[in-house]
């Protein structure tokens, strides 16, 4: 495990210029909490920030790879998710939150920015660094007097390509465990040197190769009659999910999909011990905490697995919980919001100027509805393969490049996109064609001049770590 740390100034600062070891042992306690049986609450909005004084921390805990339906908050009746339920019970949470992309770099580029991927410029495999020009949450809150620090699993979120932009320290795990990664965490909170502090935590539970802890690993081997759900004799090894001429049959689905939810439920575990720690050291009940995810994943819904290759709702649909002042407790919102939106929202509770006009707008007071969701992703082994979509109210049409096609679904009638109505309603694709050319000419202009920086070779050979290309 390893701790980069920024300048000292107080202004928004890049230089990373120590490198040290860190570990702590971690002995909080998990949270506890039942399933509350999903998202049977009723309706309401946030009402208007009200801005503490003094300012309360703000603390982001991403998980890569959730799927929202895989969690009990949002319906998902495996009980995989005790502790994020807890949290869902206490904070506002968003039915329908739908990420700008469908791999970890884009993503949290447009989270940390309010901007599309081809405008921050993290876009695909071979433009994974976030440029130097983009004014990060980290930069903006740095600048306003907070202390930055983030921690990560994920080994493309690092100073390395770009994401140590605005934290005076980052503290990286290489092991991509959760528990390693909080150790790094509450190590941190036990030195920091004043408040209010800005904190971002990536854990990369639950992101293929599905390997939870032993004591995770048969939580969900058996279906609901106590039965096992396959034979284990023909169960299908797989070390590289994005082989597109992969097979499998019912075991391997099964097993891959069980054990995707036993890393669910390890990182669920952890990221209950660090709020139970926060809790006990009373940051707490003053603090503002987002939980969301970068991105989905695929199983079979569209004849593949993974993700970073599509657009379909599978993989970009998020969770989005915010507890903080102006949030309800319990109140379930069932309107469209993007994670574009985190940024602005949390600088508008914290009483900060937006640093320039961003795509995001402010989940704060008035009506939620009305949001395009506009999302792209550059196909990860697809050479030049780029998809597009945009969704207003119930359509949804992706567009996708190199090879070209389109395809529109009516997400009332078909939830599940399995119906391409492209051929079919000449009008409707008309709309939503127009709808996707507007959408792209109203946004914002990039104002990037530098490209990646990370030699493509520590790329490749990420991608091939993480089973994304063959090895």
């Amino acid at each position: 495990m390893t701790m980069i740390r920024g300048n000292d100034g107080t202004g928004p600062g890049r230089s990373r210029t120590v490198i040290i070891l860190a570990a702590a042992a971690l002995t909080a306690l998990g949270m506890g909490g039942m399933n509350d049986g999903g998202p049977a609450r009723p309706m309401s909005r946030p009402a208007n920030p009200f801005v503490a004084d003094p300012r309360p921390s703000v603390i982001i805990i991403s998980i890569d790879t959730l799927r929202a339906d895989h969690l009990g908050a949002y319906g998902y009746q495996r009980g995989t998710s005790r502790n994020i339920d807890r949290l869902a019970r206490e904070s506002t949470l968003f039915l329908r939150c739908y990420a700008q992309s469908s791999w970890t770099p884009s993503s949290v580029g447009s989270l940390f920015t309010s901007l599309y991927p081809e405008q921050h410029g993290s876009f695909g495999k071979d433009e994974v660094t976030l440029p130097a020009e983009n004014v990060t949450l980290a930069e903006v809150l740095r600048g306003a007097g907070y202390q930055t620090a983030a921690f990560s699993s994920s080994p493309f979120i690092h100073p390395d390509f770009g994401f140590g932009q605005g934290f005076m320290e980052f503290g990286f795990d290489p092991a991509e465990n959760a528990g390693n990664l909080n150790a790094l965490v509450l190590e941190w909170l036990g030195r920091r040197t004043r408040e209010p502090f800005f904190l971002y935590v990536m854990y990369f539970d639950p992101h293929f190769s599905y390997t939870p802890p032993a004591s995770y690993r048969e939580l969900f081997h058996n279906g609901p009659d106590g039965k096992p759900l396959w034979d284990p004799a023909r169960v299908t090894r797989i070390d590289n999910l994005f082989d597109l001429n992969a097979t499998v049959g019912r075991e391997t689905f099964e097993y891959l999909k069980s054990e995707y939810d036993g890393e669910i439920a390890y990182a669920d575990a952890e990221a209950g011990k660090l709020l139970q720690a926060l809790k006990d050291a009373g940051i707490l009940d003053r603090a503002i905490v987002v939980l969301t995810a970068d991105h989905g994943e695929e199983f079979l819904e569209h004849g593949g697995f993974g993700h970073g290759n599509t657009l379909y709702q599978e993989v970009l649909h998020v969770p989005l919980l915010i507890m903080a002042p102006g949030f309800a407790p319990g109140a379930v919102m069932g309107e469209t919001v993007r994670q574009i939106d985190v940024m602005p929202t949390l600088l508008e509770m914290l009483g900060v100027a937006l640093p320039h006009p961003v795509e995001g707008r402010s989940l704060l007071g008035g009506e939620l509805g009305g949001r395009p969701v506009f999302s792209a992703s550059r196909h990860l082994f697809h050479e030049g393969e780029i998809w597009r979509s945009l969704s207003e109210g119930n359509l949804k049409i992706i567009v996708a490049h190199h090879p070209d096609r389109v395809e529109l679904y009516d997400l009332a009638a078909d939830p599940e996109e399995q119906r391409n109505l492209a051929g079919e309603d000449p009008e409707m694709l008309k709309k939503m064609t127009e709808e996707f050319i507007a959408c792209r000419r109203a946004m914002l202009p990039s104002n990037l001049k530098s490209g990646a920086a990370v030699h493509p070779d520590r790329t490749n050979e990420l991608l091939k770590s993480l089973g994304y290309i063959g090895k």
